[in-house]
């Protein structure tokens, strides 16, 4: 028996045996808490800047546009507050594509500089159009909702139970952003109206007197810039690093994207795409005997011969040798070692003049030269290269292919020999997978079912939140009759409801009824209190109805997040880790439209059920609840197309 057997069969080698593994899972879990925390704090100032907004949005309406007044302002309000999610609607599928394709921690990164400066410029503002824009751009830069919501399962590696905790205490920062952004902003907003005895405005007066918004939106910017460095410290990236290209590559790709579809035409357009990310993952390992173990999880054609040799002049012996050569090269893993290895130009053209037979001269584009002797420095994205046929174009003189190999900077591709001597000319070329297309990922029936699940609840829930105020405001007899100061505190004591049972609630309907049960639980009780707040018209105590619709209020929201924390588990569970980020996406982008169409149908709703007189005293509230209700219960019943079996994607 060998030293190392016998060490691990004797007690003291169990023992380091199990301090090893103990280690390693602490590791892990620190890993997972210290990345959770950075996703945390990015999602919670992005609601921070997304909300802070609301409380002074018309105040500062009045003092941009001073020929509107506070009954005229509430449009121009509207428009300033959405313009952050317009922004980001548009831009949604994008940044979830580039989270595909550069990792997940480069976008929270762009997205947190775009939230810090552009907070800044926002407080600066000196007219209307430019704080519309200002915002509209934070949103357009902004895909850390995006990546975070992808990110949080990851991190999990496979692991439920930590998957649910993640995701859960990502989504309680939700409700703390929509909780203490709007209290932090009115506070700060306009300091020296608000808070004339205080001495520290006051010995600002200059600056606060100009730009009465600065100080919640320096604020914002503030927060924006430790998010970042707490991003930059602790997130770990979640795509793994042979599926994703180099950030330092970014601007070259959109240089090169630019100069394409500038330069060229609709039909080169389609045959010949740019190229921006891995098609293929691959592996490499040394077992036991020291032999290495290779994992190809994608194939990719080498370009024909006959496409560098006319067919009339046929094959000679010393080209047929040299490709033959080549072809049992790449079969093998002996063309990863060798490839690893090659540190010069010179050596990069002669391996490519031994597979093409003198073919012109390669262009090397975003190349740094190899220095390392590893397979691990060899596939890391900006050294790696790849032959494409970008540069494409038929010679009708000679009867050739002028098609020349351009080295690029993605993982080398596994070689399937198929073509026989007598093959015709072709074209065949390296094609590399660009990023999942909405078609893919809609076909999947159980990704398109929490998709649209999610689209309907966004639209029902802010056009209930929506409803609500102006219910509340409406005059006795059709609404509460409830000044800003009452509804104000039916908001404060629902968000601190929602802090104390959110996670509590999440965890335990995860743990007690799964996964799908627990989606159409939270989507089924996120709606139903709704109905029972038409019943405070009938109660005439404040502080009563403050406490009814209060409770009723932050039961909806602790269900809600239930419900999107189930659903964005259950949406990454349902594609693979390549194409997540670009299903939130597309996620995103249905999530904005339907919030951005909420209020408008609810203004309609809540004018023709009480202001238009059609209905009896009372009543129109009643048909309002029960309007909004049904909304609601829209996205419960798309929940019910789900199967409940979690492991089926």
């Amino acid at each position: 028996m060998s030293s190392s057997r016998l060490a691990a069969s004797t007690p003291h080698g169990n023992g380091r045996w199990r301090s090893s593994i103990l280690s390693t899972m602490e590791q892990s879990l620190h890993s997972h808490f210290m990345s959770t925390l950075g996703l945390c704090s990015s999602m919670f100032t992005t609601f921070f800047v997304l909300m802070s907004v609301f409380p002074y949005s018309g105040y500062m309406v009045l003092q941009l546009i001073p020929s509107t007044s506070k009954e005229t302002a509430g449009v121009y309000a509207g428009f300033l507050s959405s313009s952050f999610m317009v922004g980001r609607g548009c831009s949604s599928y994008f940044w979830g594509q580039f989270a595909d394709i550069y990792g997940r921690k480069v976008v929270l990164v762009i997205a947190l500089v775009t939230c810090s400066i552009g907070s800044l410029l926002f407080g600066l503002s000196t007219s209307y159009a430019m704080a519309v824009t200002v915002r509209v751009l934070m949103g357009l830069g902004n895909g850390s909702f995006i990546a975070a919501r992808t990110a949080s399962s990851e991190l999990a590696k496979g692991n439920k139970t930590l998957e649910a905790k993640g995701v859960g205490v990502l989504m309680s920062m939700v409700g703390y952003g929509m909780l203490i952004a709007p209290a932090v902003g009115g506070f700060l907003s306009e300091p020296l109206q608000q808070h004339p005895d205080n001495a520290w405005f006051q010995k600002y007066a200059g600056i606060f007197g100009r730009f009465p918004f600065l100080l919640p939106n320096l604020l914002a910017s503030i927060l924006a810039m430790l998010s970042l460095f707490i991003v930059l410290l602790c997130v770990e990236e979640t795509l793994p690093q042979l599926q994703r290209r180099s950030w330092l590559l970014i601007g070259n790709d959109f240089v090169r994207w630019v100069r394409k579809w500038c330069c060229m035409n609709r039909k080169q357009r389609r045959e010949n795409q740019s190229i921006f990310k891995p098609a293929t993952s691959i592996y490499v390992d040394k077992n036991h005997d020291g032999k290495f173990n290779e994992e190809f999880e994608n194939e990719f054609d080498l370009p024909g011969r006959s496409s560098f040799v006319d067919a009339e002049e046929g094959w000679d012996d010393e080209f047929e040798e040299e490709w033959e050569e080549a072809e049992e090269i790449l079969d093998s893993l002996e063309f990863v070692v060798a490839a690893s290895m090659v540190a010069s130009r010179e050596d990069r053209r002669s391996f490519v003049k031994a597979l093409h037979h003198e073919p012109p001269a390669p262009v090397l584009e975003n190349q740094a030269s190899l220095t390392s002797t590893s397979l691990g420095g060899f596939f890391s994205n900006e050294n790696t290269p790849l032959f494409s046929n970008r540069h494409k174009r038929d010679s009708t003189e000679d009867g050739k292919n002028d098609s020349a190999p351009v080295l690029q900077s993605l993982p080398v591709p596994k070689y399937r020999s198929t073509l026989k001597k007598s093959s015709t000319i072709t074209d065949v070329s390296f094609q590399s997978k660009a990023g999942p297309t909405v078609r893919e990922v809609m076909t999947k029936p159980r990704t398109r079912a929490f998709l649209i699940s999610s689209w309907l609840y966004s639209f029902a829930s802010v056009a209930q939140s929506e409803a609500f105020p102006l219910f509340a405001m409406a005059h006795p007899g059709q609404g509460l009759g409830l000044r800003e100061s009452s509804i104000g505190m039916v908001g404060t004591i629902s968000g601190l409801i929602y802090c104390i049972g959110q996670y509590f609630t999440f965890s335990m309907m995860m743990n007690r009824f799964g996964l799908v049960r627990s989606l159409r639980y939270g989507a089924l009780f996120a709606n139903l209190p709704i109905i029972v707040i038409p019943l405070s018209l009938y109660i005439r105590s404040g502080w009563t109805q403050i406490v009814l619709l209060s409770f009723l209020s932050g039961i909806s929201m602790i269900f809600g997040s239930v419900y999107l924390g189930c659903n964005t588990i259950g949406a990454n569970r349902s594609v693979d880790a390549t194409s997540r980020a670009t299903m939130n996406g597309l996620s995103s982008l249905g999530t904005s439209i339907g919030r951005g169409a909420g209020p408008i149908v609810a203004g309609f709703v809540v004018t023709g059920c009480m202001a238009s007189g059609f209905f009896p005293p009372n009543y129109g509230g009643w048909v309002l609840y029960i309007i909004l209700l049904a909304m609601g219960m829209l996205a419960y019943w798309s929940t019910l197309s789900i199967s409940e079996m979690e492991d089926d994607d």
